[in-house]
């Protein structure tokens, strides 16, 4: 998790599409926003620090006391495993921000919908989560 006073990078406008295709594309469109961040940061301290800023657990794996919990730029979705086949089109996608240890990698997945930052998808609303409901009622 980035300290408090972490400022990532302002968001850039979408690319035009590539003319070359030999050049690797560039992400950066998808990183999250300030706004998303701050989301996840909120939900954060009150699920997994029980409400205590500084209350982040240490990593389980390495137990460095000196460790941050550093999360990802990017909404993501683990490839299904289908009747023995690795399924990329189709199907049922869980999306997920990874946060991992800043010593060990150590990483671990926090659905975007349960925690309040990923609201819509396709230009459609997704319900309110109970965890959403909870930290706006404070």
């Amino acid at each position: 998790m980035p300290a408090p006073d972490y400022q990532p990078p302002p968001p850039q406008a979408s690319p035009a599409p590539p003319s070359d295709y030999s050049k690797p594309p560039d992400y950066s469109h998808g990183r999250l926003s300030d706004t998303q961040l701050d989301i996840l940061q909120k939900w954060l301290v009150l699920k997994w620090g029980k409400g205590n800023p500084k209350g982040l657990p240490h990593c389980e794996m390495c137990k460095e006391p000196n460790m941050q919990w550093i999360a990802g730029q990017h909404i993501g979705t683990p490839i299904q495993f289908i009747n023995g086949a690795i399924q990329l089109m189709g199907g049922v996608v869980y999306p997920v921000i990874a946060i991992s240890c800043s010593n060990c990698g150590n990483t671990h997945f926090i659905n975007a919908i349960q925690a309040g930052v990923l609201t819509h998808i396709g230009g459609g609303k997704l319900r309110e989560t109970e965890s959403k409901k909870e930290a706006s009622n404070g």
